[in-house]
């Protein structure tokens, strides 16, 4: 059922921020919801696979290979669903339309400066990546304690800097095509380091209850993996929308 209840929660989670994008009634609730009921569902599919695995014993080396590979499938769905937005990008932008007056960005639109927020956050998000790497190579709970919440912090750090960069944009998501790819790109990576973020903080609680230790090499892979993953999409953001966007 978990997986039901998770696609529900994104559902009401996306529907938020559809209407703040828009400046709809019921913006709030939606996200505020959709967000908590997100967390929740996370926690307790964790739980139930750590009661799997640490009281059941149902994870044999065989099982916890299949977990990886499954979740390296989902890896390659989500790179799937980003390389279709960027073929989307390559497209409005190597054929821009008359609408546009037929240059890149559209007449009227100012893009956003490359050199400040965007650089900043390039900044924090190979920080994170760096940070998380290092949990898995160092061998003391003290130090794995340290290195995991210095990328919680990391992560919220770019979330704001986002939140700063949505509400300084000299465009928004009704201005052309250009504004709508733009943003929908922009905020569905956002969505994923908030994603992330939340799994570093699941392997942080455990890290504070020693349970971590136990299970490290598959929770904070599958972390990083995915952290990584992340990081090379906004890399990407910003050397093809952020700078040659520009």
């Amino acid at each position: 059922n978990w997986p039901v209840l998770m696609s529900v929660a994104i559902y009401m989670g996306m529907i938020g921020i559809i209407k703040g994008l828009h400046n709809m009634e019921g913006k709030k609730i939606g996200l505020i919801w959709g967000s908590i009921n997100l967390v929740w569902i996370i926690w307790e599919w964790i739980e139930e696979v750590k009661k799997e695995n640490s009281y059941l014993g149902d994870h044999t080396k065989e099982v916890r290979e299949n977990l990886m590979k499954s979740y390296y499938l989902f890896i390659v769905s989500e790179i799937s669903i980003f390389g279709s937005l960027f073929f989307t990008y390559f497209y409005l932008m190597l054929i821009p339309s008359v609408e546009w007056g037929c240059v890149i960005p559209p007449k009227g639109i100012l893009s956003v400066e490359y050199k400040s927020i965007p650089l900043l956050n390039t900044i924090v998000l190979v920080s994170s990546s760096i940070t998380i790497t290092a949990c898995l190579y160092t061998i003391k709970k003290k130090e794995i304690k340290e290195y995991l919440a210095l990328t919680i912090l990391l992560n919220l750090y770019f979330t704001y800097l986002q939140y700063i960069e949505f509400k300084t944009a000299p465009f928004n998501v009704t201005d052309t095509s250009y504004g709508s790819i733009f943003y929908t790109i922009t905020s569905l990576h956002g969505i994923h380091v908030i994603i992330g973020n939340l799994m570093v903080m699941v392997c942080y609680l455990k890290a504070l209850n020693d349970e971590l230790m136990r299970n490290r090499k598959m929770y904070l892979e599958m972390t990083s993996i995915y952290l990584h993953f992340v990081d090379l999409v906004f890399l990407n953001l910003f050397l093809i929308v952020y700078i040659w966007g520009s």
